[in-house]
């Protein structure tokens, strides 16, 4: 893959965390706090630094805007939110948009084939996800892979060479 090829902007966020209400307490007391204090990573969460008074959607454009990745916390009650879906609906429109690989996904529970809809279905299957777990050596784990995503450059996804699986040979009928 070319350099240009990279996200070179510089931005005010490393990322922009989307999660539901009900994983408020997760985002702030575990996560939002061990990647900026352990790893020293600039979030933008809405709790916290969304402007007062704002519209809830100019702030929602300024963090996709203003962050390189965008992290969702996918969890049942995140499944459920009508809210959570539109941010999955833009965090991925910007993800295509852009070109590029800036979309992050944290699974922080098995979500209920209920809860499922097709979107979320298509996501998960479709991209890589970092699951949460609440063993010590699995944490270790969680937290070094969301670090290596989350200050890598994000990567053109047209310019991505597709897996060598793809390419098995393939007889062809006369």
């Amino acid at each position: 893959m070319s350099e240009a090829a990279e996200d070179t902007r510089v931005y005010s966020y490393d990322a922009f965390v989307c999660y539901c209400e009900d994983d408020r307490r997760f985002v702030l007391d575990v996560f939002s706090c061990h990647l900026e204090s352990e790893f020293h990573l600039r979030l933008c969460v809405q709790d916290r630094d969304w402007l007062f008074g704002e519209e809830v959607l100019k702030n929602f454009a300024h963090s996709v805007e203003n962050s390189r990745k965008t992290v969702l916390i996918l969890s049942n009650a995140f499944a459920v939110s009508p809210w959570s879906h539109f941010e999955m609906t833009v965090a991925q429109s910007r993800f295509i948009e852009d070109d590029q690989d800036s979309l992050v996904v944290v699974l922080l529970e098995d979500i209920a084939e209920c809860n499922m809809n097709p979107m979320l279905k298509l996501q998960l299957k479709q991209r890589n996800h970092i699951e949460w777990t609440e063993h010590r050596v699995g944490q270790r784990m969680f937290w070094e892979k969301l670090r290596y995503v989350l200050t890598r450059p994000s990567r053109s996804l047209i310019d991505v060479v597709p897996p060598r699986e793809l390419f098995r040979s393939v007889e062809l009928s006369a």
